[in-house]
């Protein structure tokens, strides 16, 4: 001081690590402004421009890139192990920005910010909320393996989200358990006379891998044709055509020995036995049940150990 200069030392230290200092013997307790910091990063951020340009972009698009690591979860700070994620997801059109406010003031808690960490998730708000949701699901699952890839951290365990608007039901999804509800709805709506013989096939132990072919109507044939489950003797063209009942099948309507007239000229005739007549009766008049359409019957073709399955499994009670 004497000669007028002072020398000092300049120490920088991490709020988020130490809290205190020794000075002179005196542990010291180090002061920060987070809501300073936060606020100069927030000015002028591109962040804003996302909000209305993320809703408008869904279109099943993500923001940044997946195989990138771009995941579209942040943490304000470095992770922290033992301290419980706390995350906050934005809402429709919308950004994590909208998230200050409520940030800053577990920030400047001491206490608060002592035992929780702070993420923010962000995603395009114009896809469709399942896959948002999905993407919040694998982003928190692959953070997760990142930061703590032994499960050693128990504050994980206890994470807490916080959703506003859309994001509430983002969150909401996290902790759904639907069981097999949805599935068990999609599979009624696929469900047909056809994919039902396929499963008895299956039981039999002569069912083949599901195909599209099973759930639209009228493209069974083509898929028995390829696994010669029909008549392969001739093109599949030309055996649509031989094959054709329409007309025959108007004709003999109501007719006791529809099964027959339908049949005759067909490909590999065979006249059937009366049994066998009854049934066909019931099926040919149904053939659309099983995926066919009129002109692409082909239960003649069949070859004889499916066909005596179909039979079986249509048997009447008593016969």
């Amino acid at each position: 001081m004497s000669n007028g200069r002072l020398r000092g030392t300049v120490e920088l230290y991490d709020v988020d690590v130490t809290t205190a200092v020794q000075v002179g013997g005196q542990r010291v307790p180090l002061e920060s402004d987070p809501s300073a910091a936060l606020a100069y990063r927030l000015e002028g951020s591109p962040v804003w421009d996302f909000e209305i340009a993320g809703f408008r972009e869904g279109d099943f698009s993500f923001l940044g890139n997946r195989d990138g690591g771009d995941s579209g979860l942040y943490m304000l700070h470095p992770y922290l192990p033992g301290l419980i994620p706390v995350v906050f997801v934005h809402g429709t059109a919308s950004s994590p920005a909208r998230w200050a406010e409520m940030v800053n003031e577990p920030l400047g808690d001491r206490a608060i910010a002592s035992r929780y960490q702070i993420w923010l998730f962000i995603y395009n708000s114009g896809n469709p909320i399942v896959l948002s949701a999905m993407r919040l699901r694998e982003s928190l699952q692959a953070v997760r393996k990142d930061v703590d890839p032994q499960g050693t951290d128990p504050a994980l365990n206890q994470l807490v989200l916080i959703g506003h608007s859309q994001g509430g039901l983002l969150t909401k999804m996290m902790i759904v358990n639907s069981g097999n509800r949805f599935w068990s709805n999609v599979i009624a709506l696929t469900r047909n006379c056809t994919t039902t013989i396929r499963e008895h096939a299956l039981k039999a132990g002569t069912g083949g891998r599901l195909d599209w072919r099973l759930l639209a109507n009228g493209h069974a044939d083509q898929l028995l044709y390829e696994r010669r489950q029909i008549d392969t003797d001739l093109p599949i063209a030309s055996l649509r055509a031989q094959s054709n009942i329409t007309e025959r099948a108007k004709a003999a309507d109501h007719s006791p020995d529809f099964c027959r007239r339908i049949r005759l000229g067909l490909p590999d005739f065979n006249e059937p036995s009366v049994l066998l007549d009854c049934h066909l009766n019931s099926v040919a008049k149904k053939a659309s049940c099983f995926g066919f359409r009129p002109e692409q019957v082909f239960l003649n073709h069949l070859k004889p150990q499916l066909f005596r399955q179909l039979i079986e499994w249509n048997r009447p009670t008593g016969v």
